[in-house]
């Protein structure tokens, strides 16, 4: 009797995640990536011959309890083995997480080749004369992988192949092309400030502001400096790469937060107006 009802007990646990779609519908939208949807029969107007396979994905992206699951394997191997449990997300120090599709570049392998480097200083090239022929103002701005500014909180056993990678040799081609530039990372890394959150693979709003006050003062528009506004702290940003790792997670980010949230500049009958908006 005793084996009849671990039996039962068995198979109603390998048809929960089955049964269980039924009434849990899994949001996968903070896994920032493409899901299988339910698959048709006919694709076409003719019989759809990948079904079954499509099908398997539909269940392996949609079974009830997949995100419980995979935020209870990413605890485990972050707190006990300190390891990822997403291969695209990295798990640093210091509560620090880094977006792995980032990680050539930091290494500095499987860089563009000398000539790949050239043509795209010649392309920008081309494209500045054009704009400029244009009366336009044309500038090219690269924007520095979070793992580059902080290196320091990277797992130890990604060493660096060599100092070089597609920023630094892109940075100094456009130098040789006199390409209109502003080098942000060297910008934000002078500066000591955390211009990026720690749980998103995005500038906070003072990796932002710092950015935008340098471009602007680059192409010598009038604008509002953020940089020296009156700002708080506050814990309320949602992180990508967290969710990522964490789908069932609530952990918030801290953000900047300034007392003007918006600034809009306006031209009217060539007199120039300001105004802020809460």
């Amino acid at each position: 009797m005793k084996k009849k009802i671990f039996i039962i007990i068995f198979f109603c646990l390998l048809c929960l995640p089955s049964l269980g779609m039924l009434f849990f519908k899994t949001d996968v939208s903070v896994e920032q990536r493409q899901v299988q949807i339910f698959p048709s029969i006919k694709t076409g107007g003719k019989l759809n011959v990948k079904f079954f396979d499509q099908l398997n994905d539909y269940f392996s992206d949609n079974f009830a309890f997949r995100q419980n699951l995979i935020e209870a394997d990413a605890i485990i191997k972050k707190n006990v083995f300190r390891q990822s449990g997403n291969e695209k997300v990295i798990v640093g120090s210091k509560g620090y997480l880094f977006f792995s599709e980032t990680l050539d570049d930091y290494l500095g392998q499987n860089t563009l080749s000398k000539r790949e480097i050239y043509s795209c200083g010649r392309v920008l090239s081309l494209l500045q004369e054009n704009v400029e022929q244009n009366n336009r103002q044309f500038l090219f701005v690269i924007a520095p992988n979070k793992n580059s500014l902080y290196p320091e909180y990277m797992p130890k056993r990604y060493i660096k192949t060599s100092e070089q990678n597609n920023y630094s040799l892109l940075q100094a081609e456009m130098k040789k092309e006199n390409i209109n530039t502003v080098d942000l990372k060297k910008m934000f890394i002078d500066s000591g400030k955390e211009v990026y959150h720690k749980l998103d693979s995005h500038w906070n709003n003072q990796g932002a502001a710092m950015g935008c006050n340098a471009i602007l003062n680059y192409l010598g528009k009038d604008h509002y400096d953020y940089t020296n506004e009156r700002h708080t702290i506050k814990k309320n940003f949602s992180g990508d790469l967290y969710g990522m790792l964490f789908p069932k997670g609530n952990k918030k980010d801290t953000n900047v937060i300034y007392n003007k949230k918006k600034f809009v500049q306006s031209n009217f009958k060539q007199q120039k107006s300001y105004r802020y908006i809460n």
